[in-house]
Order: structure tokens, then C-alpha cells, then sequence
């Protein structure tokens, strides 16, 4: 049996009074991919913005690999593993693909300028370990919705993330690129990515 990879434990969280997750457990073990499921104000994102420290939970307790944590804001989160792709994406239009897997993480030669080369050839290699069939060189503002989501997961890849948390992931794409992203998911899992999926 895998591994806890992180444990929330009695979690509670309000606002002005109301009440917005009460005692909430959730258990994620490593490349598992866990359906976070419910109506719309049934606390699923609050509960997922304690975990990247976008929240501060009232009462409760945060593990990662089994040691207590306390997660003060989103890049302490991000230094433990934690991925989160959101439902309006964070991607600059105008630049290409393989700039927008890298923006705030370019590689560098001489540790002075950009290598846009080095760049270009990572994008490919990513895109094609995923089997995602993208020109690095198009800009993003070019691409559907559904390959716009697809150099967001690869963008996030960057980063090497034991947790990739997914938010409504499917609400603006077909069928068929529903199936794409699945099957993206199992790739995922079965290289060790944890994943929680929000619907």
C-alpha cells in the first residue's frame, strides 16, 4: 500500500461566522489521484487553499510524509510539492509555449541571459513524455482551451510536484478532450504525481 503523502486532520476553517469546513479529514497517498467531489459552496476549494497556505485553518493539523506542518502562505506549499491549476489559467498570451512551461523559472546561460534554445528543447521533451502534441514556438494565445490546460499541467510539471491539485478541471472541454486529460492523469499517477481532481 502507497504511502500518505499528505494528511489533513480535523480541519476548521470560518468566515465572519459561518462556518465552512468543520472537523474535515482528508488522506492523499503517493500517486493516488483523489476525486474531491460536492456542490458549489460545499468548501472543496477552502479546503484545498489550507492546504497551499492560501487559508489558515482555526483548528486542525497538516502532514506531509507523515511530519507536522504548518503552511503559511503559497510558496511554502509550493516548496513542499504542491501544484495547483486553476480553472482561469495563468498564461501570458503573447509568448510561446515553451516561454510561458519556463516564466518565472527561465533557464539561463551564464546564469545572465534566457536560453531560449535550452528552453524550446525541454518543452519537447516534456510535451512528448505526456504525449502532448503542441508546437513550443506557437503563442498560447493560438491554442484552444483544452492544449491552453494542457501547457498549464506542463508548465506545472516544471516544478517537479509530488501534488498537483486540479480545479474543475473538465468544465470547458469536449468529450473527447476529457478523455485526453485522463489519460494525462494515469500518466501522471503511474510517474508518482498525487493528484487531487475538484468537480
Amino acid at each position: 500500500m502507497n504511502p500518505d503523502i499528505f494528511e489533513m486532520i480535523d480541519i476548521n476553517k470560518s468566515f465572519g461566522g459561518i462556518q465552512a469546513l468543520r472537523g474535515v479529514h482528508l488522506n492523499i497517498k503517493e500517486s493516488e489521484i483523489v476525486g474531491l467531489l460536492g456542490e458549489n459552496g460545499a468548501g472543496k476549494s477552502t479546503l484545498m487553499k489550507v492546504l497551499t497556505g492560501v487559508y489558515q485553518p482555526e483548528a486542525g493539523e497538516i502532514r506531509f510524509q507523515g511530519n507536522s506542518v504548518k503552511i503559511h502562505d503559497t510558496q511554502e506549499a509550493h516548496d513542499l510539492g504542491i501544484s495547483t491549476i486553476f480553472q482561469e489559467f495563468n498564461l501570458c498570451s503573447n509568448l510561446s509555449a515553451a516561454e510561458n512551461l519556463f516564466l518565472g523559472n527561465e533557464k539561463k546561460r551564464h546564469g545572465l541571459f534566457v536560453d531560449y534554445g535550452k528552453q524550446k528543447n525541454l518543452a519537447v521533451d516534456l510535451f512528448s513524455t505526456f504525449k502532448v502534441d503542441i508546437d513550443p514556438d506557437i503563442p498560447v494565445g493560438q491554442l484552444g482551451v483544452a492544449q491552453q490546460q494542457l501547457v498549464e499541467i506542463a508548465k506545472s510539471l516544471t516544478f517537479k510536484p509530488c501534488l498537483l491539485i486540479m480545479d474543475e478541471p473538465t468544465a470547458s472541454l469536449s468529450e473527447k478532450e476529457i478523455q485526453t486529460l485522463f489519460a494525462l492523469m494515469r500518466d501522471l499517477k503511474s510517474k508518482g504525481i498525487s493528484i487531487v481532481f475538484i468537480s
